[in-house]
């Protein structure tokens, strides 16, 4: 019964119902937007917290032997003896991947024809090896395929993940490599998209615009990009300035160039291709609960004194605090935004149910007359609303399939996840608490009569 009053509503006023529903579809994708943006500044920071949490020390750099010798290390064992009270020294390797690709580049004569010179290039891969502890502390979003946590140990070839690259690599191919004079012959299980962050830095497609006095999260991220043109546009360069990079680099006009993908492996993995790779990215050095100040100390002294060729080490507490209030920031200059959609919902919510009450008045007095409680009128906008948030909701989310599938939100941070969806939830709890609110306010016993006086006359 309830329903077929609300259906009679519907039909009874479709313009202001219509109009009721383009504002909460409004309300739900300006909420999906700024809470896509909050996700994506917290998201990641999210997945290492546990890590940045605790004591310890974040280094990078080209790890050597302590020995005279020189040789670079390819073990946290070495580092851990040498340290006090650590619980574990975990590592993302590095080592380069001939491809057997080459590429032709005409250096420019400059108007001098002597000058001009043309050079053919072996085209090439990074590997990042990854430890089991940092192999599992983030797991990039794998277009296609699985991450390296998810490798065959009885596979025939070792298995890897690629970014999207130029050379056509699917899932389930068979890519050749070579490490100095070692061939390698590696499975394909997955791609990782164009502008997904991972862990690492070695990459000339890191975040370039890190500042090291002010260390944060994204320190211990690389970005991939397919193309030297998207990867100029993030950096915030012009098109005048990329056109004159590629010219100054030697691309022809109309060549579009293309970075080195980077191939992922678990060490176990990597270790079934016979090949070495050196300790030369990332190190995560996590110290014990019952770690001392003075071992602290000590720790630190070791790893910026005599550790060969070190390029930085950071406390985690530093990059800790970095990321918070970089976050924050954030964050507050996206909260007025988010409190203007709940004011926006609110009102909007408090004028619809009290125009819906003027307009149902007549309705819901025949209604009392016939022996309905104000309970039972109050139930009726309560499922009124319920019926339009919903109606807005599958709208907008429908609407983002759409736009989703065209690739039409391929380059924005803009997803359903949880959080957009309890933030909807929220909203429609709002507005279904206003709607129960309102017509308690306005439906009384004197205004039912004289809505029934008036509808009399």
């Amino acid at each position: 019964m309830y329903l077929k009053i609300i259906k009679k509503n519907f039909k009874a006023h479709p313009l202001i119902n219509i109009l009721i529903i383009l504002q909460m579809i409004a309300v739900f994708t300006v909420s999906l937007i700024m809470t896509s943006a909050v996700d994506e500044k917290v998201g990641d920071y999210i997945a290492i917290k546990d890590l940045l949490e605790n004591d310890g020390l974040f280094c990078n750099g080209w790890f050597q032997n302590f020995e005279d010798n020189g040789e670079v290390i390819t073990g946290t064992d070495q580092i851990k003896e040498k340290l006090r009270n650590v619980e574990l020294v975990s590592t993302i390797n590095y080592t380069n991947l001939e491809t057997g690709y080459t590429v032709t580049v005409e250096t420019p004569d400059f108007g001098i024809p002597e000058l001009g010179t043309q050079s053919t290039y072996s085209l090439m891969a990074y590997a990042l090896i990854y430890d089991d502890y940092a192999a599992n502390l983030y797991i990039p979003e794998v277009q296609e395929g699985v991450w390296i946590t998810e490798s065959n140990p009885e596979s025939e070839y070792p298995q890897a993940v690629i970014t999207e690259n130029p050379y056509g690599y699917k899932v389930g191919d068979i890519a050749k490599f070579q490490v100095l004079d070692v061939p390698i012959e590696v499975e394909i299980i997955g791609i990782i998209g164009d502008n997904e962050k991972y862990l690492g830095t070695i990459s000339n497609n890191s975040i370039d615009t890190i500042d090291i006095r002010t260390p944060s999260y994204l320190n211990l991220f690389g970005r991939h990009f397919n193309s030297v043109r998207d990867e100029y546009t993030n950096l915030g360069y012009t098109e005048e300035q990329i056109e004159r990079s590629f010219e100054s680099d030697g691309y022809t006009e109309g060549e579009e160039p293309v970075n080195q993908p980077v191939v992922f492996f678990s060490m176990d993995e990597w270790n079934k291709t016979g090949a070495e790779a050196i300790m030369s990215d990332l190190l995560y050095i996590k110290y014990n609960e019952s770690i001392t100040e003075e071992e602290k100390m000590y720790n630190r002294k070791f790893v910026n004194e005599d550790m060969p060729l070190l390029s930085y080490s950071l406390r985690f507490s530093e990059i800790q605090e970095n990321s918070l209030n970089m976050i924050m920031n954030d964050v507050y200059t996206l909260l007025p935004i988010i409190a203007a959609i709940y004011i926006l919902a609110m009102i909007g919510s408090i004028s619809v149910n009290a125009i819906n009450c003027k307009n149902q008045s007549k309705s819901y007095s025949i209604l009392y007359l016939c022996g309905a409680k104000k309970k039972h009128l109050i139930l009726i906008s309560m499922l009124y609303n319920i019926i339009v948030c919903l109606t807005a909701l599958i709208i907008t989310l429908g609407g983002f399939l759409i736009c989703k599938s065209a690739n039409l939100l391929e380059n924005t941070v803009i997803q359903a996840g949880v959080y957009q969806l309890l933030l909807a939830v929220i909203i429609i709890l709002v507005f279904v608490c206003i709607s129960c609110i309102v017509p308690y306010v306005m439906l009384s016993k004197k205004s039912l009569n004289e809505s029934l006086r008036k509808s009399g006359e």
